[in-house]
């Protein structure tokens, strides 16, 4: 696809610092005129021309409840775009600090994914599937644009974390999350008709098969993340970190294997950094890494190491 694209960009942003209170506000507007022309038979456009007008605004405010101990951070994003209309998205978030050395936080928002102009306008002849014994017809899918998206995917998600310095040389980081998506993109059931191609043979059949943007898919994420970091010397930097991520999707419609959505992510993650100087001009890093498997597509567990041995020759040649 070829994309000619005109855009103009407007902002304003609006600072207040008080003793209490750090309040930021602005707005914004884009007005974004583009040309779009394809280069293959089997991609198209419902409207190859489109002025799209995406207005913005935002508030943000720190505030200090107790100095030093609790602090509050709540704010919100409004936005109006043309393909789903207004969308917000506001966030809260709570920080509180026990000890000079401890910090634990929480925070819940809710985001939006404004679409992309391909989800709503193009269409697409996607893969011929040959005669079988089942189905002696040749079967052209197609992924047909729904012309107007009535909804955008949305994602409301619920952090709760803690930090510790143990020692000077020694934190120590944990977080738990868990998110809620809905209106994620998905395909309604397809549309079977038997149509012809002219040949210097005469009319052949074949079936055609069409699948429509729909709005229905649900998925719901949990996990933790752990993460150390050590000063075993001031020349040696050590730091682990580990991840466990969870997730259940559903497709209300059943258009859709759930199964073919989930092990798209590895459940389990691991790695561990070193960061070493050697002398005033030679240092030495190692990365090791471990992802588990994923289930669909199905690809085996590994584990990589990067290692790296820098010199400064000079101070502007390493």
């Amino acid at each position: 696809v070829q994309d000619k694209r005109d855009t103009a960009d407007f902002d304003l942003q609006h600072r207040i610092h008080g003793s209490a209170h750090d309040f930021i506000w602005g707005l914004g507007y884009r007005i974004s005129h583009d040309h779009l022309q394809p280069r293959t038979s089997n991609f198209s456009f419902l409207r190859e021309r489109r002025t799209l007008r995406l207005f913005s605004a935002f508030a943000h405010d720190e505030w200090t409840l107790i100095p030093d101990r609790l602090r509050l951070i709540a704010g919100s994003k409004v936005e109006h775009n043309d393909f789903t209309g207004w969308e917000w998205q506001p966030n809260v978030r709570l920080a509180w600090t026990p000890s000079d050395t401890q910090t634990i936080w929480g925070a819940l928002s809710r985001a939006v994914r404004t679409p992309a102009q391909a989800e709503e306008d193009a269409s697409l002849d996607l893969e011929v599937i040959p005669p079988s014994a089942s189905v002696p017809l040749s079967n052209l899918i197609v992924v047909r644009a729904p012309g107007k998206l009535s909804r955008a995917e949305k994602v409301t998600s619920f952090d709760l974390g803690y930090r510790q310095q143990l020692t000077s040389t020694l934190s120590f980081d944990a977080a738990a999350f868990a998110a809620r998506y809905t209106d994620l993109r998905s395909g309604e059931l397809p549309e079977v008709s038997m149509e012809f191609v002219m040949t210097p043979m005469g009319a052949i059949p074949y079936l055609r098969t069409a699948t429509e943007t729909a709005m229905e898919l649900e998925a719901r994420t949990h996990g933790a993340e752990l993460a150390v970091d050590w000063h075993p010397l001031q020349s040696w930097r050590l730091q682990a970190a580990y991840t466990y991520f969870r997730d259940r999707i559903s497709d209300p419609l059943g258009a859709m294997r759930e199964d073919g959505y989930r092990g798209k992510a590895p459940r389990h993650t691991a790695s561990l950094r070193s960061s070493y100087n050697l002398g005033r001009d030679w240092q030495l890093d190692g990365w090791l890494r471990h992802t588990d498997r994923l289930a669909e597509p199905a690809v085996p567990g590994y584990t990589e190491l990067d290692l790296r041995l820098a010199w400064r020759v000079t101070r502007d040649l390493e």
